[in-house]
């Protein structure tokens, strides 16, 4: 990530249907992205809007540098939340870009990291309460030092 910046924008914390319907998405979009009984289904949504940005001059392939949404996960006490592809990849519009991306220098693009965890499953349960009482950090680099960003619930 040389040369980019990560900005937490806003952050809520939305049930699977109010996400559905804070994006518009119509029962075509959603209907085949989980199977009946899937573990990975979105009950709660940790819905992040973050900037990236590329503070870079010019543009130096050599560098090889550039953003991975793969490894970005959401710290708590107690937790880790992962990002929900399917969701991820039909919010942003934005193609196949789990895969990693590089920006033009001196510009930037917004996304919506849509975070997941279930409410209901007897052994992966987790209260919604428990998650806004915690400090909750974005994690966006673990090599060769940590990076972490705090979410301030109350400013978003």
């Amino acid at each position: 990530m040389n040369g980019y910046t990560v900005t937490v924008n806003s952050a809520e914390i939305l049930s699977y249907q109010a996400y559905i319907s804070k994006y518009n998405l119509s029962k075509n979009d959603v209907t085949s992205l989980f199977e009946n009984l899937d573990m990975s289904f979105p009950e709660m949504i940790y819905d992040v809007e973050l900037t990236i940005t590329n503070t870079n001059i010019s543009d130096n392939e050599e560098e090889h540098s550039g953003i991975n949404f793969i490894h970005y996960h959401l710290n708590g006490t107690d937790f880790s939340l992962q990002i929900s592809d399917p969701l991820y990849l039909i919010t942003n519009d934005a193609g196949n870009l789990m895969d990693g991306f590089r920006l033009r220098p001196k510009t930037e693009m917004g996304f919506h990291l849509p975070f997941y965890y279930p409410t209901s499953t007897v052994s992966d349960s987790l209260q919604t309460d428990a998650v806004l009482n915690d400090e909750v950090y974005l994690v966006v680099s673990l090599y060769p030092t940590v990076k972490q960003i705090l979410i301030d619930f109350n400013e978003t």
